[in-house]
């Protein structure tokens, strides 16, 4: 479980830094998005999970139809009902609040994140090197 954690660290680290030096600007209706097999509900599935739209938008189903053709039989996918963000900038934070919480074993799918609490969770994990599921709050209540 310790060299999974490390492995997903490292992926996370990459990504996080290519998104901080990527000078093209993302389209819209792809930030925010999470995809994963790893959690999927059957076999040979996609899971989406995306702080922005409940259903998958024409360019997610673009984004996904590559990743798809890599595949026999191609997996189909589902978007999964998670928290939407209420501003047009915390895609990011919401993405890897999902990943950390798959890697912790969490559902996204349950967890209420406690929206002023994320960026400085996610800075303490980067100073510490840890995969830590981002702070909650109980369910109906939204900060």
């Amino acid at each position: 479980m310790k060299q999974l954690m490390m492995t997903i660290m490292k992926q996370l680290m990459m990504m996080l830094d290519h998104l901080l030096h990527a000078r093209t600007r993302l389209d819209e209706d792809i930030r925010g998005l999470l995809l994963s097999s790893y959690v999927a509900q059957r076999s040979g599935q996609l899971a989406a999970y995306d702080s922005l739209h409940s259903s998958l938008s024409t360019c997610t189903t673009a984004l996904l139809k590559p990743l798809q053709e890599q595949h026999v039989p191609p997996p189909g996918a589902t978007v999964r009902p998670v928290q939407r963000q209420n501003d047009g900038h915390s895609c990011g934070l919401f993405t890897l609040a999902f990943a950390f919480s798959i890697a912790g074993g969490q559902d996204p799918c349950t967890v209420r994140y406690d929206r002023a609490s994320m960026a400085p969770h996610l800075v303490r994990c980067l100073q510490l090197g840890v995969v830590q599921p981002f702070p909650s709050v109980p369910a109906g209540r939204d900060r």
